[in-house]
């Protein structure tokens, strides 16, 4: 509506305490418009809702093992190509396998938006402020000389925490005010919130760690580019297989009733 519409438009001035006070804005407006206005929003006009039909084997094809596990197949031979990449020609430099861990990395993140608003249905603008979040959270785990299972794990948790923070208000009302507040804080959060010094250093909002601070319980700390790389491999392949358990259990199916039908959701 035109109220969440003014209210990220006052999130645009991030200079100074104007950041802050842009997000702030964005909040009051959602917690001050957000009632009126979700009365009049219709249900589900806050969500994403795209038909999926996969149509069914034919007899004669369901008889055939190959084709009934194709799709697993298929995930087996991409994961296969994706760990061999930095073998291929053209590919091996230390550049290139950093760019390779990038993908890696912006893929989980794509992951992440499929649960959000693939099946959940739900709009958010702020996800790569999200994963600033964690990335300044793990740094900050990696200097403290933590072990890779409790960084994840910390940089899961308070990523989890700032979205909650963020997010809560909004979903208590139809309409776009989730997107709208996501918005903000994507916009606040690299020109305010990471340089506060609480993640990042302060003022400049930089976070760097060295590779061999990176340690792996009974593994031992990683030395190369490539190590790295197969890491964010494990990382991709292990959400992967969360995100297929999830769907079929109780959880996962109530995501996908948000999304279709909010009301009996």
């Amino acid at each position: 509506g035109g109220g969440v519409g003014r209210a990220v438009g006052c999130a645009r001035g991030v200079s100074g305490a104007g950041g802050w006070g842009g997000l702030g804005a964005v909040r009051l407006g959602v917690l001050r418009g957000a009632p009126r206005r979700a009365k009049g929003a219709r249900a589900g006009g806050d969500s994403v809702r795209a038909a999926i039909s996969i149509p069914p084997l034919s007899d004669r094809l369901a008889r055939v093992s190959f084709a009934r596990h194709l799709s697993g197949y298929s995930w087996a031979a991409l994961f296969l190509l994706l760990l061999t990449l930095p073998s291929l020609p053209g590919l091996g430099g230390v550049a290139h396998i950093r760019t390779l861990t990038q993908i890696m990395a912006t893929a989980i993140v794509a992951l992440s938006l499929t649960l959000l608003t693939g099946w959940a249905g739900q709009i958010s603008l702020g996800h790569f402020a999200l994963l600033g979040v964690g990335a300044y959270g793990a740094s900050e785990a990696v200097r403290h000389g933590w072990g890779l299972p409790l960084v994840l794990a910390y940089s899961g948790a308070i990523t989890a925490l700032v979205a909650l923070v963020i997010a809560l208000p909004a979903l208590r009302f139809r309409g776009l005010f989730l997107a709208a507040t996501t918005l903000a804080f994507a916009v606040v959060a690299p020109a305010e919130f990471f340089r506060l010094g609480v993640l990042g250093e302060k003022g400049t909002g930089n976070g760097t760690v060295k590779l061999d601070q990176i340690w792996i319980p009974g593994l031992g700390t990683l030395r190369t580019a490539e190590d790295l790389y197969r890491l964010s491999w494990v990382v991709l392949a292990l959400v992967v297989l969360g995100l297929a358990q999830l769907r079929r259990t109780g959880p996962g199916r109530a995501l996908l009733a948000v999304r279709d039908n909010e009301g009996t959701a």
